[in-house]
């Protein structure tokens, strides 16, 4: 677990140092200038997104620790300290990341590139609504699984907004654009009509698919815990079963008929709790 947790420290401290460093330069205004900019940035930010399995890996196997060391509350304290470090880095990353995105396509509808900012929202919803409708199965896990989906989903839905922003500029410049093109311009005011039009239609649906992806999130959330509260039990009641029947086999005295009925009928009881048990484990199965 350290040296996953290690790697990527190492790694977000260092996006975070390249994050800090591009975001420290001028953009200007050349178009071309902010349209390389952005080219390497989509890059660095694809590099980044690569590692959420990783991250989530990490927390998944902190969390499992932190259980395991309730009996060393020192030792318990120090893991969760480096595991919201790992988790501040990562949210940090992400977030800046995103930002720097959002403010370099910005820069590039500024600098009167209409087309290229339109094109490359269109490039984004055309990658996100596939994957957001893969996502329309069912998103039950256990507990871990389920916290992880609902942290990548509250990230999304901050990029999300980012894009909201951006949408509205777009459509803005889109609907001025049309309104001082002159009858020679009618080809390419169709063309602009029929992106903008594209962009709405993709855009309603990425929204509606990423709030029900939300609601389900929520339903599966409830789920989880339930599931991991009902498993604690039933776990915590078979260890008691099972040391109750060590005792229970070490203590039987062959030559004591009064004991061996007093066990016996224990014994009974105990089938019986058993079997109601079992439903149970059923349930949670």
């Amino acid at each position: 677990f350290f040296d996953m947790w290690q790697d990527l420290h190492s790694f977000l401290v260092q996006s975070l140092s390249t994050i800090n460093q591009e975001s420290s330069q001028s953009m200007g205004n050349n178009p071309a200038k902010i349209k390389q900019l952005l080219i390497k940035h989509k890059e660095f930010h694809r590099h980044l997104m690569l590692k959420q399995s990783v991250y989530d890996m990490t927390m998944k196997t902190g969390r499992r620790l932190v259980e395991k060391f309730d009996s060393e509350p020192n030792d318990k304290s120090k893991l969760q300290e480096i595991l919201n470090e790992i988790k501040t880095k990562w949210q940090m990353s992400t977030f800046q990341s995103t930002d720097r995105m959002k403010r370099l396509e910005d820069a590039l509808l500024c600098s009167g590139q209409f087309r290229d900012a339109l094109l490359g929202l269109l490039e984004w919803l055309g990658k996100i609504e596939p994957t957001l409708a893969e996502n329309t199965e069912s998103l039950n896990g256990d507990l871990d699984c389920v916290l992880a989906l609902i942290e990548d989903n509250q990230q999304f839905q901050e990029q999300l907004k980012h894009k909201a922003e951006q949408v509205n500029l777009v459509q803005k410049a889109a609907q001025d654009l049309l309104a001082t093109t002159t009858t020679h311009d009618q080809e390419t005011s169709q063309e602009i009509r029929n992106q903008l039009n594209e962009l709405n239609a993709v855009w309603t649906r990425v929204c509606e698919l990423s709030q029900d992806r939300t609601k389900r999130l929520e339903k599966a959330h409830t789920l989880a815990k339930q599931f991991n509260v009902q498993t604690r039990a039933r776990l915590e009641w078979l260890n008691q079963a099972e040391q109750d029947l060590k005792m229970a086999n070490s203590s039987i005295l062959m030559d004591n008929q009064a004991e061996l009925v007093e066990l016996i009928e224990s014994h009974q009881e105990f089938v019986k709790d058993l079997q109601d048990q079992e439903e149970l484990v059923k349930q949670c199965m």
